[in-house]
Formats: C-alpha cells, structure tokens, sequence
C-alpha cells in the first residue's frame, strides 16, 4: 500500500465548488498568486477516500471474509498520492513559475520519515524477541532495504510473492509501497518541471505525461504474464496507477465544471468500482495489469465526482468524520498494522486467527492516532524546519541513517539460538529396541523436548544452504538431465513438485545411493516444479511466476 505523503489539500482548480444550499468551503492558507491565484483547499472527501483504502486493506490483511481483494487500496493510494502532490506541485508553478524541488523533498522527509523510523526501529527490536531467529539476518536486510526505499526492488529480484503462503512474510515487507511511491517522486516532479518549462499550452503539457503512463500499463499488462513479481512491485509498472492521478490534476479546471448530476453519478460509480475490486478479486488474480483499472479508474472517478459535490453525492459519504478520522491516521495505521500482524501472536504466545488479527489491527489504530499527534505533527509542523529546507533534509537523512546503523550493528550480535541434548543415532536406537517397528512408531509420535544440538546443518547455516536438485540453466529452452544416485539400478523414483517437494531430496538422495535413481523433471508450463532458495529468500525457476499464494 502507499500512504498518505501529504494532506488532502489541493489547488483551487481541483477544488469542489459548494453544491446549493452550502456554505463555500474555507480555503485553508490562501497564499496571493502572481499567475492565476491558486489556492490551497482542503478536500475532505479525498482524506474520507484515503479512509476507505487503509480499511480496505488491513481488513483485507486480517483475513476478513469476502475482503480477499482488499491490496486493492494500494491502487487507491497510488492515484490519490498522485492526485494530491502533483495538485500541489502545479499551484507552485502557476505562483511562482517554477518548481522549488530542494523545499518539496524536505516536506516529504518531515512528512514520512519520523514515524516510518519509529516503527522500523520498533519492529526490528520486535523480530529480536518474537521472530524466527533463523530468518533474523533476512530481517534485519529487510530493514535496510525499507529504510532506502528499495524494498520493491529487493522483492521483485527475489521473486517473492506479497501474499505467499507457507513461510510468514518479513514484518518489513509492506514497505514495498512507500519504496515504489518515493521512486516515482523522484522522477516525476522532474517531468512537471521540465513540460512546464518547455511547453507553454496546457494540453501539450499533458501529452508527454499521458505517453509514460500508457507506456507503463502496457508495461503492467505485459508483466503479469510473463514476471509477476515484477508487476506487482516493479515502479515502472505502477508508475501509472500514480501518474493517473497526476493526469486528473492537471484537467482539474474542466471538472469543476461538470454538471452535479453528473459528478455524483460518476462519483458513486468510482466508489462501487473500488468495493467491487476489493470484494471480487483475491489471491488467485493475476495483479495488477488490465484488472488495476478498475480500482484506479473508480478512484479517480471518486476524486472527479468531488469536484461538483452534491448533497447526494459519494463526496459527501466520504467526508463523513468515521471516514476522514481514518483518512487522517491511515498512514500510521497502515505502518504499524502489519509488524503487528506478523509478530503480536508469537509475542502473546497465541494461534494466529482472524479474531486475533482484528484485535491486533485495532492496537494498531490506537498506536496510529498517538502516533500522529506525538510524532507525526509535531514534526511535520515545526516551523523551523518547515522554513529551513536543509535542516529537514539533514533531520531525514538522519532519521533514516538511524534504521541503517541499528540494522548492521545488530547484524553483529546476531541472537543465539537454543538447543537441547544430541540425538541418538536412530539406528542404534531401534537396534537395541525389543520391538524397533513399535520403538519408531513412538519416535515419530512423541513431542521433542528440544531441538538437539547435533543437527546436520546447524541451524545458524540453515538459510546458507543451497539445494542441488537441478540448479543450472533455468531460463534454457531445454532442461539438462537431473539424476542422481545409482544410475545403474532399476528402480526410479520421480520427485515432481515444487518447494515442498524439493525438501525431501536428501532422504531420497541417500536412499538412491543403494537402491534407486531419483529424476528430478521441471515443468515449463504455468506451475513451478522446482523452487530453490537464494539469498534468504525463495527464487523462482521454470516458467514465468503469476500472482497469488505461492507454494513454499
């Protein structure tokens, strides 16, 4: 998901205009303009929209029924980021006649990196305690990777998928959206710049944008067949769901002409798209591509319908306090929901369930809105800051350096992990068993008292192991022969699956030795065959990856 980089304020031309029978909205800080007299309004229903996205989400994470599709408040966000900063960034250049880029990344530091700092610092002292010590070192790179906006990146090269089943995501993970949102930031108010620049009719400004934005859904559509991962976290094939929002701004001006009928027409049909999305799509949807139209076509049908409320519009649903309270907190709600979700049952000692996840993510509500009066406005307001653009940018990098220095000093002191006494070799035991066919049955039955210390690998080298099941060549046109043991035997075991399957090699590899050949085939067809795992992480082999659970 992203976040809420700023508030709901936009320049005039993308402002509503009161419906009959309201009072004109108060601008909020009117600043005199000396090229058309922008001013910055406050737009409740896009606070109320962000609202719906980050319900939509972390019920959607919590594992409420019929809320499968609910990452569909990623693309929510997306458009509403792009619809808000680049509103904002088009009022600075009517005012002014450029673009103050130095003072537009110092507001996004104050704006996201103080809570984003506490919470990565919460969560990787949370993983020292309650989280696999095994997987401790994939953490702490995690938080590294969340803490310079690459984790998109990180994830994509790594083939994970955002929703796999069978090993718990990493508590970082949903960091992958604000790494996507911050790499468009940094292009994009470029591109403003530049056609503001350089062309001086308002739609020719527009072309340059509209062709990197149809350029990168068919980018989308065309990556989800053939590299999931990179589809779905890749910032050239999100760049529209932003850049839609952008485009919206720039035709502010028309909209707040439509007819009434018209808006609240189009503004309820955006907002039934966005729940249609949430309710209709789930794991098995090959995301985003063609199908992220729909929730980003409906929000940006939601924001358009805004533009002319009327008292029976959907802009007046959404500016309802519930809706723009949870706008307000969504950008700490969604920080703090999901560490939660992945480390508070180890922490309580509890079964994950949907009970327990709808209690964690309410904590997380309650940790949201302190966090947003302790931390976030307190920073984001301070005034020095705000009129010193260095100082917020040297405070950031700070912040950030933070997250990176206590992530490798703890890399240092990596936590022990427990064992108990060594296991006794399994044949010696059954040898001198009175039954051994009944001494096993109870071997294989009864609980361990501990892990034992003898194992083969140690468990501080189990994620450096790799597996030999046939690692070479996986983009070849034609897979090499993967057999091993006794090449001269009769008997052939096949091995077929993925991960899971993969996991059983060494005991069929010791078997064959005496009494069998084990081939190990790959498919090339839509499913995975055999999965290995590098770097921590799980890679992909056989053919290209699709969306949804994957296997192990």
């Amino acid at each position: 998901m992203t976040l809420p980089a700023t508030s709901s304020f936009v320049h005039r031309g993308s402002t509503p205009r009161p419906s009959p029978g309201e009072a004109p909205q108060r601008p909020h800080a009117p600043t005199a303009s000396q090229a058309g007299k922008a001013h910055l309004v406050f737009r409740p229903d896009i606070q109320g929209l962000r609202g719906l996205a980050v319900v939509l989400l972390v019920l959607g994470h919590a594992g409420l029924p019929h809320l499968a599709g609910g990452f569909v408040g990623v693309d929510v966000f997306f458009v509403v980021s792009g619809f808000v900063i680049t509103s904002g960034l088009l009022g600075e250049a009517h005012r002014t006649g450029t673009l103050r880029l130095r003072r537009f990344y110092a507001r996004r530091a104050l704006r996201l990196l103080p809570l984003a700092t506490l919470v990565g610092l919460t969560t990787l002292a949370a993983c020292r305690f309650f989280a696999s010590k095994i997987r401790y070192e994939e953490f702490l790179h995690d938080a590294l990777a969340g803490a310079l906006y690459f984790m998109n990146i990180d994830l994509a090269t790594a083939g994970t998928d955002y929703l796999q089943e069978g090993a718990t995501p990493s508590p970082f993970q949903h960091m992958w959206s604000l790494s996507v949102e911050e790499q468009f930031y940094l292009l994009w108010p470029l591109l403003l710049l530049i056609t503001f620049k350089l062309l001086h009719r308002p739609w020719l400004r527009i072309l340059p944008l509209l062709a990197l934005c149809s350029l990168s859904l068919a980018w989308s559509v065309h990556a989800v067949q053939t590299s999931s991962p990179w589809a779905y976290f890749g910032p050239h094939t999100r760049l529209w769901e932003l850049g839609a929002g952008g485009l919206l701004a720039c035709t502010g001006g028309p909209l707040s002409r439509l007819p009434r009928a018209v808006g609240a027409a189009i503004g309820w049909l955006g907002l039934l798209a966005i729940v249609a999305a949430a309710v209709l799509y789930g794991d098995d949807t090959a995301y985003p591509g063609s199908l992220a139209l729909l929730p980003v076509l409906g929000t940006a049908l939601v924001i358009t319908g805004g533009c002319v409320p009327s008292r029976y519009g959907a802009a007046r649903l959404l500016s309802m306090r519930p809706a723009t309270f949870a706008g307000d907190v969504s950008y700490g709600w969604y920080l703090w929901h999901w560490p939660l979700l992945m480390l508070g049952p180890a922490a309580l000692g509890r079964t994950p369930t949907p009970q327990l996840a709808l209690a964690l993510s309410g904590a997380a509500l309650v940790l949201a809105w302190l966090s947003l009066h302790l931390v976030e406005n307190p920073l984001r307001h301070h005034r020095t800051l705000q009129r010193r653009p260095r100082a917020a940018l040297t405070v950031g990098a700070g912040l950030s350096a933070t997250v990176v220095c206590t992530a490798l000093i703890a890399a240092s002191f990596p936590p022990a992990i427990g064992t108990g006494d060594r296991a006794r070799h399994l044949a010696s035991l059954l040898a001198t068993a009175p039954d051994p066919q009944a001494r096993l049955a109870q071997l294989l039955t009864q609980p361990a008292p501990g892990l034992p210390s003898n194992l083969t690998p140690a468990l501080t080298e189990v994620e450096k192991q790799r597996s030999a099941i046939c690692r070479d060549n996986y983009d070849a046109a034609q897979s090499p022969a993967c057999v091993y043991g006794d090449r001269a035997s009769d008997k052939v075991v096949v091995l077929f699956g993925d991960s899971h399957a993969a996991q059983w090699f060494p005991v069929w590899d010791r078997l064959s030795r005496d009494h069998a050949v084990i081939s190990c085939p790959r498919s090339r067809t839509g499913s995975f065959v055999i999965a290995v795992r590098r770097s921590g992480r799980r890679v992909f082999s056989g053919a290209s990856a699709r969306t949804g659970p994957a296997g192990g």
